[in-house]
């Protein structure tokens, strides 16, 4: 249905029952209205009957007072009939002429007045019962037709009801005129609004018809939407912003619990309730604020309010508790919105949840004070200077040398508490530690109390982000009683190293004795195999006395280097052992090993054993070849040496481990036994032993 024809149904629905509302209520008024005018008269009659027939009533004449009677209603317009009857209901007299009708029965009445209506059969009746005389105990009734007086207010209310008619038709002449040049524009304009409203947008609007007045305002409207659009994206697009962004909008009223008249969407996702339920009145602002809170803010919003001027203001942060019960913290920036007399009516500003960030600024306090509570409580003295060698802070360790407070060394630098030169020495240190950016741990004098002792003190260059050294830090303790007791220990040192020294000495000289005396005792043996055996006993102590020698000659009396040991040893061997010293070389590629006292003889023995023995047995009848003597470290702390030859071989039928040989069984006993290894025997283009062993 068009707005035209709805409004044209719209006026027409209401005149036409307009009038009839006002027909029926001036209906029933002036019904009301003649019947108070028939009781009025029904008193006049009643007073009339009184006066014509009181006498004739008392002295029981009936048959006068029944002319009486028929005479006044012959008379009187509207009266329908009178009776009159005694107290006790008996009838005395009446006006009907056919005799008193049977279905008018006689109401009990007492001496009051009242009122009932009733139907003859010749149109409705209202009887009045009223007593004839005061005291006297009989009354009448008069019977008042009630036909005129519907007629008259039928025939006034159809004439309201022919007027309404008129008035209907002019309404309808005249809205039709008004729907065609006003009407209609309109409804146009209200369709083009109903677009905009579902679809955000419309069209060109054209107005054909209609008056100057009615196509100025669709031009107007026409301007008003695309401003309303232009306004509406950009709302748009900044309530985007804001729902996406961690702070959330408010407008607090300026009343008791600070209800919220506006919120943003995102208040979901910090407070837990959305935004119907904020500004429904549900849930105000002041229920959401955490208990300890909510006297804080109150003060803190009273104390800003009252301040003149005052536009806006940073709350304290403060905690909220959300609908699933987690405590939130809050930052707040409000804004005071006041009337035009000043009145402060609202608060709106925006709130952000800096729960992350409050729990790291607890943990950094918590950090903070336990650093503050260990730098205090730890008895070594602490100082932080920035890059210029000034003092920013220190422990009260320190401070209690220096003889001030700690907070009062910030600003000052060394030469404030230290002689000159050793302030500059200091200085000079801390140069050198931002200079190369690295911890320095160092040995140093110090004074306390005018007196000069040692301390040992480790400065730290402190890095900013960009690794740029902006400041050292200091830790030094009192080595006084460390350094004596170093002193002590370095000489002890130095004379058990003596002693050791001298220890290996002799046990070298010693065995080279024993080498000796066997030398001069082989000069008498004529034996070839005894002789043989007083030579491989002279070796064996010559391999153990060069062990001592080397221990000796280092200045590390725990180990020595294997490498110039195997080198030398090889060389007495050849000498000792090789008919044509010409005919075999023997060569000898050692890393950088060292090994201990207890690894370094057993070892030299096995080296011993396995060169000798391919000196005499892998090279008969002269024969030339080559001797390889190898020592590598491996994985694991461990080492493998290797004594190979490209001689003869051993026998296929030799089994080392279950031979009379003595020196293969010294071979099994050094290398398993004494050195914990693992040996193997490659018998490849010659002979090959291994050993792997750990170097302890």
């Amino acid at each position: 249905m068009k707005l035209g024809t709805k409004i044209i149904f719209l006026i027409t629905a209401s005149l036409a029952g307009l009038g009839i509302l006002s027909s029926l209520l001036v209906y029933d008024i002036m019904l009301d209205v003649l019947k108070k005018d028939l009781m009025k008269k029904s008193v006049t009659i009643a007073r009339t009957l009184a006066k014509g027939i009181a006498r004739d009533v008392i002295g029981n004449e009936a048959v006068l007072v029944h002319e009486y009677l028929r005479s006044m209603v012959a008379q009187t317009s509207d009266l329908e009939y009178v009776f009159v009857a005694g107290f006790e209901n008996e009838l005395f007299a009446h006006s009907f002429e056919g005799g008193f009708p049977p279905d008018l029965y006689i109401q009990k009445h007492n001496t009051e007045n009242f009122i009932r209506y009733l139907d003859t059969g010749k149109g409705p009746v209202m009887e009045i019962c009223a007593p004839l005389i005061k005291n006297l105990t009989a009354h009448v009734h008069i019977g008042l037709n009630e036909s005129s007086l519907y007629a008259q207010a039928k025939a006034l209310r159809n004439r309201i009801l022919l007027l309404t008619l008129i008035m209907v038709l002019i309404a309808v002449l005249i809205t039709v005129i008004v729907s065609r040049r006003i009407t209609r524009p309109l409804g146009r304009l209200v369709d083009s609004m109903r677009e905009y409203g579902n679809k955000g947008t419309i069209g060109q609007l054209k107005i054909s018809s209609g008056g100057m007045e009615v196509k100025k305002l669709a031009v107007t409207f026409q301007e008003m939407i695309q401003e309303l659009e232009q306004s509406s994206k950009a709302l748009q697009e900044a309530n985007d912003i804001i729902n996406m962004s961690p702070a959330v909008a408010f407008l607090w009223k300026n009343e008791e619990g600070w209800p919220v008249e506006y919120v943003t969407d995102n208040v979901l996702e910090l407070f837990g309730y959305t935004a119907r339920e904020m500004t429904s009145g549900t849930v105000s602002y002041a229920e959401l604020v955490h208990p300890e809170d909510i006297k804080t803010i109150a003060n803190e919003l009273a104390r800003f309010s009252s301040m003149e001027p005052c536009e806006d203001f940073v709350r304290e942060p403060y905690r909220i508790i959300a609908k699933d019960g987690t405590v939130k913290w809050l930052d707040d920036h409000t804004h005071i919105r006041r009337d035009e007399q000043g009145n402060i009516t609202h608060y709106h500003g925006i709130v952000i949840d800096i729960t992350n960030r409050k729990k790291v600024e607890n943990a950094l306090k918590k950090s903070e004070e336990q650093h503050r509570t260990l730098l205090y409580s730890i008895p070594q003295k602490i100082f932080y200077k920035n890059k210029d060698s000034v003092y920013i802070s220190c422990n009260k360790h320190y401070a209690n040398d220096l003889k001030i407070a700690p907070e009062d060394i910030a600003g000052k630098s060394d030469f404030d508490f230290y002689p000159k030169e050793l302030a500059e020495k200091y200085q000079n240190d801390d140069k050198g530690i931002i200079a190369s950016g690295k911890t320095e741990d160092m040995d140093e004098k110090y004074i306390n109390d005018e007196q000069e002792y040692w301390i040992q003190i480790i400065k730290t260059p402190i890095k900013g982000s960009d690794s740029t050294v902006t400041g050292i830090l200091g830790i030094f303790w009192d080595i006084a009683d460390r350094k004596v007791a170093a002193e002590k220990i370095k000489a002890s040192l130095k004379e058990k190293i003596m002693l050791l020294k001298e220890i290996h000495h002799r046990v070298k000289n010693n065995m080279q004795i024993i080498t000796s005396l066997l030398r001069l005792q082989s000069d008498n043996i004529k034996d070839d195999h005894d002789l043989d055996m007083f030579k491989e006993s002279q070796m064996r102590i010559q391999s153990m006395a060069l062990i001592h020698d080397k221990l000796y000659q280092s200045d590390d009396l725990t180990c020595i280097g294997f490498s110039e040991y195997l080198k030398e040893l090889s060389t007495t061997l050849v000498r000792t052992y090789a008919l044509n010293p010409g005919a075999v070389t023997v060569t000898v590629e050692a890393a950088d090993v060292s090994l201990g006292l207890d690894t370094a003889i057993p070892c030299g023995l096995l080296v011993n054993e396995l060169v000798s023995n391919s000196l005499k047995h892998a090279f008969p009848d002269d024969r030339k070849g080559e001797i390889s003597v190898t020592l590598q470290p491996v994985e694991d702390d461990q080492a493998a040496l290797t004594v190979s030859d490209n001689g003869i071989g051993l026998p296929d039928d030799l089994d080392i481990r279950n031979t009379k040989s003595l020196g293969m069984e010294l071979v099994v006993i050094l290398a398993e036994g004494q050195l914990n290894g693992s040996l193997e025997v490659d018998r490849t283009d010659g002979t090959a032993f291994r050993v792997v062993f750990k170097n302890v």
